[in-house]
């Protein structure tokens, strides 16, 4: 998985050390090895601070996002794993990409992310959908031609939630 992912060696490492602590508490019980294996490379990521999904995860993996989910949820839990909230403005770059928009664009969404986390805005929110819903706010301002379903299959989240996302950003940060 770390090689399908590009995880660097520290990564690699932390995912093994998680594993094992995992396996020393007795976690694996109930769970498939591939599962636990899979959520420790996706808690070593998120203490990383590096933005690999579930979804990613779950895409080099051969289990379901649903049992990596619950797998981690528990070691989240049982281990007290040190992860912190994600933060928006660390999508963007990832959607602007595959959205092939510009810098500028790029920026101007980094920024309103930023803002949106200082007000508070979207806590309790995919960080993704917070981070498309500002994506959203910007191609809208700027006329550029990417749909909200474009958007959405980028993201990995609803059309729904961008609409939610960018409607509470207008209203809470005055856009």
């Amino acid at each position: 998985m770390g090689s399908g992912l590009e995880l660097p060696n520290s990564v690699r490492d932390e995912a093994c050390r998680h594993f094992r602590q995992a396996q020393e508490a007795d976690l694996l019980k109930g769970r498939s090895i591939e599962a636990v294996a899979s959520a420790s490379v996706y808690a070593a990521c998120r203490e990383d601070g590096r933005i690999e999904t579930i979804e990613d995860v779950a895409a080099v993996a051969r289990v379901e996002k649903v049992a990596i989910t619950n797998a981690y949820n528990v070691m989240n839990r049982e281990l007290s794993l040190a992860v912190r909230p994600r933060n928006p403005a660390a999508f963007v770059p990832r959607l602007c990409t595959d959205l092939k928009l510009g810098l500028g664009i790029e920026r101007r969404a980094r920024a309103l992310a930023r803002s949106a986390t200082a007000e508070g805005v979207g806590i309790g929110c995919q960080p993704v959908g917070v981070a498309a819903g500002c994506l959203a706010i910007v191609i809208e301002d700027e006329g550029v031609g990417v749909t909200q379903s474009e958007l959405a299959r980028a993201a990995g989240v609803s059309i729904e939630t961008i609409r939610a996302r960018r409607d509470q950003l207008r209203a809470e940060l005055d856009r």
